[in-house]
């Protein structure tokens, strides 16, 4: 997995890139962990083809550590959606989408 981070103004972007799991998760636990002078978090999952359990125990418990900052993920794939939809995640957190998923 890689992670590259933007900033801009009060907004910090983390862009991913490969699976993110349980084995590569810490360096993404860090950033989500430091996100103070920050107002709005953007996850871009745009390169990211398979996510498990533990990554959305990461983005909620940034969402409920952080309250009254605002957390959107950015492009998330067939897979990621599904999982999205599946727990039911996505009413927590904005998705932005440039694209519109297949319909399959």
């Amino acid at each position: 997995m890689d992670i590259r981070i933007e900033h801009e103004k009060k907004v910090k972007t983390i862009k991913i890139a490969g699976n993110v799991s349980l084995m590569g998760i810490k360096d993404l636990r860090k950033l989500l962990e430091d996100l103070e002078g920050f107002e709005e978090i953007r996850i871009d999952l745009a390169n990211v083809p398979y996510a498990d359990s533990e990554f959305l125990n990461l983005i909620y418990g940034a969402y409920k550590r952080n309250p009254g900052k605002k957390i959107v993920l950015l492009n998330p794939g067939k897979f990621v959606s599904d999982l999205l939809d599946v727990t039911r995640i996505e009413q927590v957190f904005e998705i932005v989408r440039d694209t519109p998923l297949p319909s399959n």
